[in-house]
């Protein structure tokens, strides 16, 4: 008797219930009893019980049989995961009581199963691979390094979809956000305790340790109330800064009856969480402190902003905590930059180097983002691929091999950051190897040391010589680029694979991720790597015609795209239609154009054995009000002596 066209009507779920706490498992009476309105969980395998933060918890038995986790019976549907009717939304907590390490890294507190093969799914909880282990996990939606569960302490976390956002909170602290989506797997079983990832039942990997006080809500909650449904701690946390009074006595060496010890302002369990002296009120564990140095104060940052007290750019995204407050952006939302106009579709042709207008310093962006790339070191510009291609960049790799282009874009902006994809691209014509074995035509500005960083482009130790870079995340021996010819290079992040294409076509595939080093500014033309400004590395050639898109392009996009002013960009230079006028022997040329700009237009009529090309006007003027500009000319003449041609095809190019 339910409606199998909503996925809020669902058998067994009372249709009367209000979005609220749907589950609720307490396991003082050894079971899953629930007290949410989504019915009993079910026990599954070898798990047991022992004291929680109150009462009693369920533990896990990761180093036994690996098979004790709980079935909620409820679907990540029913639950606020997904469901594509605009109401998915969620919050999911548990206190957890870890005992670190064992076998695989993911000891999941939410999880789902799924089978065998591996669906896209939830997976909450603690991914061991850093200190920064807790983990919101989606499989492409994905919010790593969130915040620190340490071994043997209770913690509480608490995992959140806000319908924007992705947000992790640690002890009734928000650590980490990031954009995000509903879950794509939502429509699985959802489990606790266990990550069950391409498994059959039983799903295995269970938690290794104790979780307590479960909560799942089909709604946002905010801090101030995250906090106040910790309260079951408060059985054994007697001032209710959030640490239990043992740990108070035995670990901390806080005082169990005053919730700020040392009357700083701020909660023993607040600076425990953010890893401060709960003792200390005094330099960067006081309140006044400024221990990552971005010029606010660990209260301000705590209890103000909910940024990171030690990190000057929480949300990764290359602009500082402070910078982003000044401006008006989010300083938790890596997608809020200063400068970037929040209304720009990232998704399309960001940037767009032709290289065609020389003007000092600047190189024109005729990308949504617009902003002008910036010449540094001794950049030169020169003869491209054919006429149609204006002029290309040329890099100094055998002089001072220090010229490249400064995009003034970090990666974050560029879609190379979380739960991003992309598409880079540009023809070159290599001159062969020099130096350093990296002729890099994608790179980034690290600065001294390092870091994980973007560096596509030519690596000259194999034949096959094109190589996708991410330190970690690479893909080499990914195709062919002879010296001295003109050769068109595509790279790609598709949210699953890094793919490579050469001259259009598909050339390497293999699974991938996000860039690590997003942050850091991208350039054109060099590496960058383990250099101060300038980067060095220059690209031994010339490069022309740099596209970056925030998508994924298909094969025949790209193939669109090498075309000069061409392909899917919004602002790319098209030509909209080609009139003749058989009485009068003129074509009319209507394409796009911007005004107070001019434009060159060639003809050929053939296109085989190196086509000589024809200039019919260097001096078109855009329509001055108008984004639609008309040319009407002659019919060209062909070269064999006489008469018009009875075919021909034209090139426009800006100046």
């Amino acid at each position: 008797g339910t409606d199998p066209n909503d996925s809020s009507s669902v058998p067994g779920i009372d249709p009367g219930i209000d979005p609220g706490l749907l589950v609720h498992y307490t396991f003082d009476d050894d079971t899953a009893a629930n007290s949410g309105t989504g019915g009993d969980g079910t026990l599954v395998g070898g798990g047991t019980f022992g004291p929680g933060v109150s009462g009693n918890a369920w533990q896990g038995n990761r180093t036994g049989a690996n098979d004790g986790y709980i079935q909620t019976g409820l679907t990540g549907t029913q639950l606020g995961l997904g469901g594509g009717d605009g109401s998915e939304v969620y919050t999911a907590m548990a206190w957890v009581k870890w005992d670190g390490v064992a076998g695989n890294v993911d000891h999941m507190v939410f999880g789902q199963e799924d089978g065998p093969g591996n669906t896209a799914m939830l997976h909450h909880g603690i991914r061991a691979d850093s200190e920064s282990n807790a983990h919101y996990g989606g499989w492409g939606n994905d919010l790593g390094d969130a915040g620190v569960v340490p071994v043997g302490e209770w913690t509480h976390l608490a995992f959140q979809f806000d319908g924007a956002d992705k947000v992790v909170f640690v002890n009734g602290v928000e650590t980490a956000r990031g954009g995000g989506s509903p879950m794509s797997g939502h429509a699985f079983p959802v489990i606790i305790g266990g990550h069950g990832r391409d498994a059959a039942d039983p799903a295995g990997q269970s938690f290794n340790g104790a979780i307590d006080e479960v909560r799942m809500y089909d709604e946002v909650l905010t801090r101030q109330q995250i906090m106040a449904v910790m309260a079951p701690k408060l059985a054994s946390d007697s001032d209710g800064d959030g640490l239990n009074d043992d740990d108070e006595v035995t670990v901390y060496f806080t005082d169990p009856d005053d919730a700020d010890s040392d009357d700083d302002g701020m909660d023993d369990g607040v600076e425990v969480a953010n890893m401060l002296d709960p003792n200390s009120g005094d330099g960067d564990d006081g309140a006044e402190g400024d221990p990552d140095m971005d010029g606010l104060s660990n209260l301000d940052e705590l209890e103000v902003y909910f940024t990171n007290p030690l990190s000057e750019d929480s949300d990764m995204d290359g602009s500082t905590d402070p910078t982003e407050i000044d401006a008006g952006t989010d300083p938790n939302d890596s997608s809020s930059v200063p400068g970037i106009d929040p209304g720009i579709d990232l998704s399309g042709l960001l940037l767009y180097y032709s290289f065609d207008l020389e003007d000092g310093v600047n190189v024109e962006n005729t990308g949504t983002l617009e902003t002008a790339g910036m010449i540094s070191g001794g950049v030169t510009y020169g003869e491209s691929k054919e006429p149609s291609f204006g002029t290309a960049f040329y890099g100094n790799r055998t002089g001072a091999n220090d010229a490249y282009i400064q995009t003034g874009f970090t990666g974050t902006v560029l879609g190379l950051g979380p739960d991003s994809v992309y598409t880079a691209m540009a023809w070159v014509n290599w001159d062969g190897a020099s130096g350093n074995v990296d002729h890099m035509v994608f790179g980034q500005e690290d600065g001294p040391g390092n870091a994980a960083m973007l560096h596509h482009g030519i690596r000259a130790d194999s034949e096959s010589n094109v190589h996708y870079g991410g330190w970690g995340n690479d893909l080499g021996d990914a195709g062919v680029v002879p010296v001295g010819e003109w050769t068109h290079l595509a790279f790609q992040f598709d949210g699953a694979d890094k793919v490579v294409f050469v001259n259009g076509v598909e050339t390497a595939r293999g699974g991938g991720s996000t860039m690590s080093g997003h942050a850091m500014d991208v350039i054109i033309g060099g590496h960058g790597r383990d250099a101060a400004d300038p980067a060095g590395q220059s690209f031994n050639g010339a490069i022309d015609e740099v596209r970056i898109y925030g998508g994924v392009l298909e094969e025949e996009q790209i193939q669109a795209a090498m075309i000069p002013n061409a392909g899917s960009g919004p602002k790319g230079l098209e030509v909209r239609s080609i009139d003749y006028d058989s009485e009068s022997d003129t074509v009319t040329l209507t394409f796009t154009s911007r005004p107070g700009r001019s434009y060159s237009l060639f003809s050929t009529y053939d296109f085989q054995d190196g086509p000589d090309y024809l200039e019919i006007d260097d001096g078109i003027d855009a329509d001055a009000g108008e984004t639609i500009t008309s040319y009407t000319f002659p019919a060209p003449d062909n070269d064999l002596g006489g008469g018009s041609s009875p075919k021909a095809f034209f090139f426009i190019k800006q100046n």
